[in-house]
């Protein structure tokens, strides 16, 4: 069998010298850079020195000009002022002294003129860092308010777009409310139209509501009067009568009793048979009966009445007298309006709770009160008219005012109802006729 023989490779030596030129290139580069670096600072320190040196041979110029036009008096070349100068010692005796003193003199100012020079220097420089800081400074102070107005900017902006979405939310609000208002507007025309209709029907209705109270108004006029006064057949009509009377007792009966539906304390003005009712009245036209009485037992047809009132000792009640209390009925309830004030007791002036005692005698005699005068108003009891309150000034204050028409409110409403009362021809009873008929002895008042 054949025997394989494997080649070996040598060590990688071209490998190795690469990488050891690519170090040692790598190192003078390095180096090389290193170097080049040093001389660039070299000569930026020399270049320096050069610019020193040629500074302090402008300012060593600069003192030997001075220094010539001292000597010579005007500007001419160094070389011409020392030959101007060595003329000049030549042509004058040597005195040696003044010479030293005079070189003296001009080192000294030399000297004050270098060391001032130090000092301009000196000063330069720290001008130059004083401008150093101020320009920082202004730079610092640049940053800060380009700071301060990136910050105010960027509120501005932000400011701005609040300002924008709060005016766009403005006028969509507005436009809203714009939009709801045309909608009122519309709903209050609609309701506008319909109220208008409505009142035409309204008014429709009230004219023929109108036309039909005025034709049972005739018809109402027209049976009053074929009837006669309906006041003067009322209290004409008497209620019964006195059917026997207990001579020095002060004690009478009556043709009433339960079954009539009277009840103890009802009262009733007595008149004659013979001379009636209506026209009893004294020389002062007030109704005037012979005496009044009240029922103080009831029997089932009788009463027993005590005697409260006679007007003449010489007209006693006698059997057959009429008695009348319009205010009671044994069939009906009659219906009332009280209004004004009244003088009860004879004082001359009207009482305000009077108004209230009227209305209790009516309700415990069997009457109704009613608040205002209808068609089935059955009487109207009419007080004194109240009078005529004096208007005030313009300027009167709110409350003088306030009474004011509070007091015509009352005024005008006394009024109304008188001229309902004579429209609707409802009898109108005064203080006198209303005490007359009914029988009643109002009670004297113990303070007055």
């Amino acid at each position: 069998m054949a025997r394989v023989v494997q080649r070996r490779g040598g060590p990688p030596y071209v490998l190795i010298l690469l990488a050891f030129l690519f170090l040692a290139s790598t190192t003078l580069a390095v180096l090389f850079y290193v170097r080049n670096d040093e001389s660039v600072k070299g000569l930026g320190e020399e270049k320096t020195k050069s610019l020193k040196l040629a500074k302090e041979s402008r300012e060593k110029t600069a003192v030997i000009n001075d220094l010539v036009k001292k000597i010579a008096g005007r500007i001419v070349s160094p070389e011409a002022a020392k030959e101007e100068a060595n003329q000049r010692l030549e042509g004058l005796k040597p005195d040696y002294g003044s010479l030293s003193s005079a070189i003296a003199g001009l080192s000294v100012n030399i000297a004050d003129l270098e060391s001032q020079i130090e000092k301009g220097k000196l000063i330069h420089s720290e001008l130059r860092n004083e401008v150093a800081r101020k320009e920082k400074s202004i730079g610092d102070i640049k940053q800060e308010l380009t700071k301060q107005l990136k910050t105010i900017r960027d509120e501005l902006t932000a400011k701005g777009k609040l300002y924008k979405k709060g005016l766009d939310n403005y006028k969509a609000e507005v436009n809203k409310a714009n939009e709801e208002f045309k909608g009122i507007l519309k709903q209050r025309d609609r309701r506008i139209d319909s109220l208008d209709a409505e009142l035409g029907d309204k008014a429709m209705e009230i004219q023929r509501l109108g036309a039909h109270v005025a034709r049972l108004q005739k018809i109402i006029r027209d049976i009053k009067g074929k009837a006669g006064s309906v006041g003067e057949w009322l209290v004409s009509k008497p209620s019964g009568k006195v059917a026997k009377v207990m001579p020095g007792q002060g004690i009478c009966y009556i043709n009433l009793g339960e079954r009539d539906r009277v009840t103890a304390g009802l009262t009733f003005s007595v008149f004659s048979a013979r001379t009636g009712i209506i026209k009893t009245t004294d020389k002062n036209g007030k109704i005037k009966p012979k005496a009044k009485i009240v029922i103080v037992n009831v029997g089932l047809t009788t009463s027993e009445c005590r005697i409260t009132k006679t007007e003449d000792k010489n007209d006693p009640i006698i059997e057959g007298d009429l008695i009348v209390n319009l205010v009671f009925s044994s069939t009906r309830t009659y219906n009332f309006v009280v209004e004004g004030e009244f003088d009860l007791y004879g004082t001359g002036r009207s009482d305000p709770l009077a108004n209230r005692h009227v209305r209790a005698i009516i309700e415990r005699f069997g009457g109704k009160v009613a608040d205002e005068i209808s068609i089935s108003t059955d009487f109207v009891v009419m007080g004194d008219e109240p009078p005529r309150p004096p208007k005030p000034a313009e300027d009167a204050p709110p409350a003088v005012w306030k009474i004011y028409h509070e007091r015509m409110k009352t005024y005008d409403y006394y009024r109304q109802v008188k001229a309902i009362a004579v429209s609707l021809q409802i009898p109108v009873l005064n203080t006198n006729r209303f005490l007359a008929y009914s029988g009643h002895v109002p009670k004297k008042r113990l303070v007055d």
